[in-house]
């Protein structure tokens, strides 16, 4: 067989291949291998052949970018979804495949999210191709094959999926995902130790995530993500995959049933979201952990002190003095979202109760002043977290915190006539 065959002559050795080897007899998988890929069987004189494709070797030691890790591509990997794809096609769409895989400057890659905390029915595109769905929504045959196998409660060995979930529950019922030309398509191996030079997505699905927190408000939380090649790529689970599982700081005991109405709702606050500025965007991050965190709790104390450190770390924010904080929380707060005197006044009220519930829970250990029932708290702490979350809202929706000396001071006020009557 040359060692340089050219396309047509590839196509013959591909189909002779085929024809004087039994399809079923060339491929094999091993127990518990939840991809869903067919490992093949590949004669070594075949695999030999393709290793000396002028392309081939122009990419050996070469590692295929994913977007989050990269793999170096062995000329059997390459062999292996050539067979594949000519039993699953045919072999002239094989090595048509195989020519456009290498003259393509860029990967085709899923990046997956699966969720707990929420529970979508539908699908819906949030921003740029990002997509919220049910698991069910999410194009991936890892997932899709690893949900089938749970199902039928066969055995799932770790390390041959990019999914990698634990036993907690509540169940999984909701995801993240985006398909992504990723590049540059093909790395150097690094010399030293260096790192990859890779490509930062400009949105990142974990802040998606962390906004959804303000639906309901709900505590969605990542708990694996995961990136590979596209379905229907030449060489899809043959060079590897990379997954994350971030710490569960708060075991999420429920997920929040989020309809399809008020994800819509929060569509136009996402778009506002992606477009501020890195240092603001930045701002954020902590009072929407510390609401997540918050809603997740079931202990009064746990929730009054997240609950307050989010609503602190938003409404002292650029707060130079330390004077008169508890003062300031209650005005910035009423201010910001009291449409009228009377709504600013029930606002400066709530405020103050949240604010004395946090300094309780932090100086006492427990949050129940006397003579308030245990049930009027947990009211209060779950108003609360809908302020709080509107709140945020409201300080993305005006693209960034407002100038707060001239809210306080009712600078851009204008009085309403019928209060003015």
């Amino acid at each position: 067989m040359s060692s340089l065959m050219p396309r047509e002559d590839l196509v013959r050795v591909l189909t002779e291949l085929l024809l004087t080897k039994d399809p079923t007899s060339l491929r094999f998988a091993f127990p518990g291998d939840s991809l869903g890929y067919m490992r093949i069987h590949v004669p070594e004189e075949f695999r030999e052949a393709v290793a000396a494709i002028p392309e081939v070797k122009e990419r050996e030691g070469h590692m295929l970018n994913h977007g989050s890790m990269a793999a170096t591509v062995q000329p059997g990997a390459i062999a292996e979804g050539l067979v594949h794809r000519a039993i699953q096609t045919s072999p002239a769409d094989a090595v048509a495949d195989l020519y456009r895989f290498f003259e393509q400057d860029y990967s085709r890659c899923v990046e997956v999210c699966l969720l707990r905390g929420i529970s979508v029915k539908e699908q819906i595109e949030l921003s740029n191709e990002i997509f919220l769905g049910p698991l069910a929504a999410v194009p991936s045959d890892s997932l899709q094959q690893f949900i089938a196998r749970r199902s039928m409660g066969a055995a799932v060995i770790p390390g041959m999926t990019p999914v990698q979930v634990d036993e907690k529950r509540p169940p999984l019922e909701a995801a993240l995902y985006r398909l992504k030309e990723v590049r540059p398509k093909w790395f150097r191996q690094p010399v030293n130790g260096e790192p990859l030079p890779f490509v930062q997505d400009a949105i990142s699905l974990t802040a998606v995530a962390n906004l959804l927190t303000l639906i309901g408000p709900s505590s969605p939380f990542i708990v694996s993500a995961y990136t590979e090649l596209a379905d229907g790529e030449l060489l899809k689970g043959r060079t590897g995959f990379s997954w994350n599982n971030p710490p569960e700081e708060t075991r999420i005991v429920e997920n929040v049933a989020v309809s399809t109405e008020e994800i819509r709702d929060l569509l136009p606050t996402i778009r506002s979201y992606l477009a501020l500025p890195e240092r603001i965007e930045k701002q954020l991050q902590v009072p929407l952990h510390r609401l997540n965190e918050a809603v997740r709790h079931r202990n009064s104390v746990d929730r009054a002190l997240d609950l307050g450190i989010a609503l602190e770390s938003l409404l002292l924010s650029q707060q130079q003095s330390k004077d008169q904080l508890s003062l300031q929380f209650r005005l910035r707060g009423a201010w910001l979202l009291g449409k009228d005197g009377n709504e600013r006044t029930a606002l400066y009220k709530q405020l103050e109760t949240l604010y004395t519930y946090r300094s309780l829970a932090a100086h006492s250990g427990a949050v129940e002043p006397s003579k308030t029932p245990a049930a009027e708290v947990e009211a209060t702490l779950k108003d609360g977290l809908r302020l709080c979350a509107s709140a945020i809202r409201r300080v993305i929706d005006s693209s960034g915190y407002p100038d707060w000396s001239r809210l306080l001071v009712g600078a851009d006020y204008t009085i309403d006539t019928e209060a003015a009557t």
